[in-house]
């Protein structure tokens, strides 16, 4: 039994999976401007960059070494290249370009500015595959998350 999985093996839904935020820098609060008011209004939200900042910490901070439940689905070629489809509760996907070689997985996605990066272990225990790693979100206002994430198939 070899025991890293090929990519016929980790094709598919993986839905047992967690992705953990342990920390995170989000910068200082922005200074008050008079023009973000001018541009939240262009928005059709009173919204400041104070309450946009505010609102991202919040976030984080609840989040942060609560892990949170995912759904994955792999989509990797023969040639070890794909993507990892992120399905929200909603059923939405985000795909994430990746690359699969030798029990190592990387997935990278651009977003609006935010870069995202995964690396994670693929491993065969028992009957299960599973998969750990970590992520690196760089904010497009200069901060950044780090955690893990972790799947069974």
């Amino acid at each position: 039994i070899k025991m890293t999985p090929d990519v016929s093996e980790i094709n598919g839904l993986w839905s047992s999976c967690t992705m953990t935020i342990s920390e995170y820098d989000i910068g200082s609060p922005p200074p008050p401007k008079e023009e973000s008011e001018e541009e939240g209004e262009e928005l059709g939200c009173d919204l400041t960059s104070l309450d946009v900042y505010n609102m991202v910490k919040d976030s984080l901070e609840k989040q942060k070494d609560k892990p949170l439940p995912v759904t994955m689905e792999i989509q990797i070629g023969q040639d070890g290249n794909g993507n990892i489809n992120i399905i929200d509760e909603e059923g939405e996907k985000t795909a994430m370009q990746a690359t699969y070689k030798y029990g190592t997985i990387t997935a990278s996605i651009n977003e609006e500015g935010a870069v995202a990066s995964f690396t994670g272990y693929i491993k065969r225990q028992g009957e299960a595959i599973t998969l750990s790693g970590g992520f690196e979100i760089s904010l497009s206002e200069g901060g950044w998350v780090k955690g893990s994430w972790e799947g069974t198939k």
